[in-house]
């Protein structure tokens, strides 16, 4: 369908080009900015149109025919462009070039010529229009469809979590590896921060780390602190989600990796390497979402990787990659933990 639009859209362009020069020579010959080459070939278009138009039977509307004609051209030529990559608004330029030929054709008596072209962008107009439904339902089914496989996030992208994979129960796994030539052993702990609408804590105990590893809830669970941290391929630290269990005062929960003592070491995120935050059914253990932190923290000795936030009634992931300095305090601070 791409391909037969693409070249009934170029096919009217032609047309129309053609016909437009043919009846705007005089005048567009007469614009100085146009160079002998481009007159040249404008003669040879004209002398080409010449054998399928008289005109001699338009008299003094030849040159409004000829401009409405190149419109034409120019838009049919648009939207084929349009229709190659973006799928969108190509449809409303073909309208609009059928409706110039429909004028064409009204304001000259031999206007079956207008019509038929009218015709023919009509039909490509159609099949534009069927082309991006086409486009919107393939999109619909591979969001449905990604439900069985596992989703690479990017930074900033977003994906529905419980719509996708209908399930309550989750693990959020982090994990990274230090680089070898970094010195003295690193200590990095993941922690989670519920919080409400207003974006802090209602309280101390709606901040899970490896002090505090358990909400009063019993909604999320903290599986305990890794000292030392791995290779980056298996999760360092894990955390346990019952999302059915969250409290509804509850709107997002923020996951983030600190470096103990990072400041006071002379430590930062620019010495680690193969950072990730995943998500994976607790039931089954299949993997429904990863972020890969690809991004270089030079100085920070924080890093938000990621959010669940609340979207009517369901569960979305937010993948954020953003980092900060003053560790775990400052982090603490914004989100409103006394410390």
């Amino acid at each position: 369908m791409l391909f037969i639009t693409f070249i009934l859209a170029v096919g009217a362009s032609v047309v129309s080009f053609i016909a437009g020069i043919t009846f705007s020579q005089s005048s567009i010959l007469k614009l100085d900015f146009i160079p002998e080459a481009g007159k040249e070939f404008i003669n040879k278009a004209v002398a080409f149109g010449s054998d399928f138009i008289n005109l001699t039977s338009y008299g003094n509307i030849s040159d409004t025919v000829g401009y409405c004609m190149l419109a034409v051209s120019a838009l049919t030529l648009l939207g084929a462009l349009l229709c190659l990559f973006i799928k969108k608004f190509a449809g409303v330029l073909f309208l609009l070039s059928a409706v110039l030929c429909c004028y064409c054709g009204v304001i000259v008596e031999n206007a079956k010529d207008f019509f038929i072209l009218a015709g023919v962008i009509l039909v490509t107009a159609i099949a534009a229009l069927s082309l991006k439904n086409s486009s919107s339902k393939n999109t619909t089914k591979s969001t449905t469809t990604s439900s069985s496989q596992r989703v690479n996030l990017k930074k900033g992208e977003k994906v529905s979590l419980t719509k996708n994979y209908s399930i309550s129960k989750i693990v959020v796994g982090l994990g990274w590896s230090v680089n070898s030539n970094s010195g003295t052993d690193f200590d990095l702990d993941a922690s989670a921060f519920l919080l409400s609408a207003n974006n802090t804590v209602t309280d101390s105990s709606d901040f899970i780390f490896y002090s505090n590893r358990t909400h009063p809830s019993g909604a999320i669970e903290h599986m305990g602190d890794n000292r030392v941290g791995s290779t980056g391929r298996a999760d360092d630290e894990q955390i346990k989600i019952d999302l059915k269990r969250i409290p509804q005062n509850i709107s997002k929960i923020i996951f983030a990796v600190t470096i103990y003592d990072g400041q006071k070491r002379g430590q930062n995120f620019g010495q680690v390497s193969n950072a990730f935050i995943r998500i994976f059914d607790e039931q089954n253990s299949r993997e429904l979402l990863r972020y890969d932190l690809n991004e270089k923290f030079y100085t920070e000795t924080a890093v938000v990787c990621g959010e669940l936030y609340r979207n009517g009634s369901e569960w979305d992931f937010n993948a954020i990659g953003r980092g900060f300095n003053g560790g775990l305090e400052k982090l603490c601070m914004d989100y409103g933990v006394n410390v």
